[in-house]
């Protein structure tokens, strides 16, 4: 039998859908200036909640399967609504965050609705595809945007200031609550993409190889991006901004060619964004499908992009009520995704 996805692929689409994550934008959060040492620390602590998403997905094939192994046939079927829909709103959030970022970076004028619905029916077309597709989607992809993050990287550099950096851990509890944001909203989303393509691979050692390949090279990226942000902006200047790797850009520049450089950024963003939503799509048609009935969990991913786009701009009036709900974010998903895969891995092993 021949494998739907390789490991290589399986990282980069992993690698890319963390690249779209909220920390992407190089925001700081309750960590403040040692968010980026949140990131490293956050890492660390999900290695071993990473094993527990492998844990849960070996020998399976479905994701009504690996529920119903761990939790029985009828709790199994509530977890597949519960993550299902937890999918859904991870997917209507991305929407939301790249139709902010658009309109108040590029288009202006442009309704918020019309990028939405266009973004909505792009994710929705990659959902439908197939895995070893969406494998070379994201083998073609992953490259680009490494190249983008590095030029940008790298140009950046004559305006940053590293001294900005400093003091480390000045509020030890404040680093205590960044990683758990790092762990949660950084690494631990993982779980959706990871579940939605692991169950395609046969060969549990490959899915592992991509998985902490992605976490490692997702988790030094964003580390990465946090401290040139802070080291072109200053802690108090990319504070107030939404966007700052955007307003880094601005400051870059490659010569009369490349005249506005941000366009790297805007580029890599809509590409990881893509990515993020896609995937969350695919855990979505595919967690909710059985419950319906519905032997093809394609025929899903039409309604559920666009109910994604239509919640997105029906919760979120402003980039500031969005921001604001994102700072709850930690919270909401800290059930879900740090307290209850353990259990199910636990029980699945139990009961095998």
């Amino acid at each position: 039998m021949k494998e739907q996805l390789t490991s290589r692929q399986l990282a980069c689409l992993l690698t890319l859908s963390m690249l779209g994550g909220v920390s992407f934008i190089g925001g700081a959060n309750e960590a403040g200036r040692d968010t980026w040492l949140a990131l490293l620390l956050g890492g660390l602590a999900f290695c071993p909640l990473l094993l527990c998403y492998l844990k849960m997905l070996e020998g399976q094939d479905s994701i009504e399967g690996m529920f119903c192994r761990a939790a029985g046939r009828r709790a199994g079927r509530l977890l597949c609504l519960f993550y299902g829909l937890i999918a859904l709103y991870l997917a209507a959030i991305t929407l939301s965050v790249f139709a902010f970022f658009v309109t108040e970076t590029s288009l202006i004028a442009t309704p918020r609705a019309v990028l939405a619905l266009l973004m909505a029916l792009t994710a929705a077309f990659a959902a439908r595809s197939s895995l070893p597709a969406l494998g070379r989607f994201g083998q073609m992809l992953a490259p680009a945007a490494a190249a983008f993050l590095l030029i940008s990287i790298f140009t950046a550099l004559p305006q940053c200031d590293f001294r900005a950096m400093l003091p480390m851990v000045s509020r030890p509890r404040g680093l205590a609550h960044g990683v758990w944001s790092s762990l949660t909203m950084s690494f631990a989303e993982i779980f959706f993409p990871l579940t939605a393509l692991g169950t395609g691979m046969r060969d549990s050692r490959r899915r592992a190889r991509g998985a902490f390949g992605a976490a490692a090279l997702g988790g030094l990226t964003l580390c990465a991006v946090f401290i040139k942000n802070l080291a072109a902006l200053d802690y108090h200047a990319m504070s107030s901004y939404y966007f700052p790797s955007f307003a880094v850009g601005s400051l870059a520049s490659l010569g009369a060619f490349f005249q506005r450089f941000e366009v790297f950024v805007a580029v890599n963003f809509l590409v990881c964004q893509l990515c993020k939503a896609a995937l969350c799509l695919l855990f979505a048609q595919r967690a909710l499908a059985p419950l319906l009935g519905l032997a093809e969990p394609r025929r899903l991913s039409g309604p559920l992009a666009l109910a994604a786009a239509n919640f997105g701009l029906l919760f979120f009036s402003s980039e500031m009520a969005l921001f604001a709900w994102l700072g709850l974010q930690k919270y909401l998903l800290s059930l879900p995704l740090l307290i209850l895969p353990p259990c199910l891995a636990l029980a699945a092993a139990r009961r095998s």
